[in-house]
């Protein structure tokens, strides 16, 4: 029997800041993290989140934001719900506002249809794992051109501290760690 697993969470209006645990339940579990706000009595809002997912040890290849959105016009399209414009190119929507009736069906879908992109998303950056996305940042967060260019102005003394000292505090760093040693080889530094 498969276990099953809570796909979202609901969340009064007034509901105080803090620990989530349905946050940490995601964290755990490596899921997508989808909430619903009860914030009114004909409306509520569903939210979702992607980073307990990736848990901050890679960036995601599939623009979520664009791939989430054609679920909620559809949404809006089939229960004569008037979309709100969402802006395009940002990959945080604001929560989509849906019926109170249609809140925990449309929040099920959301996550399974994140689920199925986590998927392809992992598959697609296990194929270039040393991709660089549209903003510049390697797996690593790590912003390439803007690093690089910080490298090439350090003295040879400052550029050998920065490897030791990544090498110290985060050796799991391995692409980030490879600028280093590109820049210290290019200039003929000896690495160590």
């Amino acid at each position: 029997m498969e276990n099953s697993v809570v796909k979202y969470s609901l969340k009064s209006r007034n509901e105080p800041k803090g620990s989530d645990p349905h946050w940490d339940y995601c964290c755990q579990r490596r899921i997508p993290y989808v909430t619903i706000r009860k914030s009114g009595t004909k409306y509520w809002k569903v939210d979702y989140n992607v980073l307990p997912v990736i848990m901050g040890k890679r960036f995601t290849v599939i623009s979520f934001a664009y791939s989430v959105t054609p679920l909620y016009e559809l949404y809006c399209a089939e229960h004569n719900f008037p979309c709100k414009k969402l802006q395009p190119g940002i990959d945080r929507l604001p929560p989509y506002e849906v019926y109170k009736a249609d809140a925990e069906n449309f929040a099920e879908k959301l996550f399974d249809l994140l689920k199925y992109l986590m998927v392809k998303d992992e598959e697609l950056f296990n194929v270039n794992p040393f991709y660089i996305n549209n903003d510049g940042y390697n797996c690593e967060c790590f912003h390439v051109a803007g690093y690089m260019e910080e490298l090439a102005q350090m003295s040879d003394i400052e550029l050998n501290k920065e490897y030791k000292e990544m090498k110290k505090e985060k050796p799991y760093l391995l692409q980030t760690m490879q600028l280093i040693k590109n820049e210290m080889n290019k200039r003929k530094i000896v690495i160590g």
